[in-house]
């Protein structure tokens, strides 16, 4: 008689008993946004690679389903088109950059100027710094002092005026008057010293060969033995490297 009465469910004993049989809207929402909130509801949602792969998937049947319905043509031929066609696609824009990436790498690169320092040395000079740099292989230095020997070399010769701030391009133009059967190889050569200063400015090295530095050289030696035939059109035509 004295022992407490059982209710039978010994489990719901320790249950509170406040808890709502028919909750409102709101409350159910929040039971609803804490259930999914769970680690076995989140570790079952799909990533998003899988739901950008899932949505072109789809994107491709509804196009195939469109395509079929509106040729008639079997799904799997037109399947193995659709493939072809995007492959070709893939191709051309794959085409595309690698033919545009060298404009486009030419644009970022300014128009740098010959001389940085207030530090005036003679052609020999440059073309002595020129060498040392090319026996311990710095080919970006050795071609950077050949150029700046090819203008002081000028200047030297009253072929061209010195003057400071004077940039690649400007001499190149400024030669190409005088010594037009050059032409070609004064505008590749200030292509090449932009590019070599640009890259040792934005990276502090840059990658020059041992073809490009020999280029350059035998450019600056050739000058040497020209006789300048002023050509005005020859400077009005010079629209700088391309």
């Amino acid at each position: 008689m004295g022992e407490p009465m059982m209710t039978g469910y010994p489990l719901l004993d320790g249950l509170p008993t406040d808890v709502p049989v028919d909750p409102d809207s709101d409350q159910a929402r929040q039971w609803a946004i804490d259930e999914l909130s769970k680690q076995p509801y989140q570790s079952a949602k799909p990533g998003i690679l899988d739901s950008v792969w899932d949505a072109i998937v789809k994107f491709f049947n509804s196009l195939l389903e469109g395509l079929q319905n509106a040729t008639g043509i079997d799904g799997g031929v037109l399947g193995i088109v659709l493939v072809i066609v995007v492959i070709v696609v893939i191709g051309l824009i794959v085409g595309l950059v690698l033919l545009l990436r060298p404009r486009l790498l030419h644009r970022e690169q300014p128009d740098a100027e010959v001389f940085e320092s207030e530090l005036t040395l003679s052609a020999a000079q440059h073309r002595t710094l020129a060498a040392k740099a090319a026996d311990v292989r710095d080919f970006a230095l050795a071609i950077t002092e050949t150029f700046r020997a090819i203008v002081r070399a000028s200047e030297e010769r009253g072929v061209i005026d010195p003057q400071a701030g004077r940039t690649a391009d400007e001499v190149a133009g400024k030669l190409s008057a005088a010594f037009g059967s050059a032409r070609q190889a004064l505008m590749s050569s200030a292509t090449l010293f932009n590019r070599v200063r640009y890259s040792v400015q934005s990276s502090g090295r840059s990658s020059a060969s041992e073809s490009e530095f020999r280029a350059i050289r035998e450019l600056d030696e050739s000058l040497a033995s020209l006789q300048p035939e002023y050509s005005d059109e020859a400077q009005l035509n010079w629209v700088g490297p391309q």
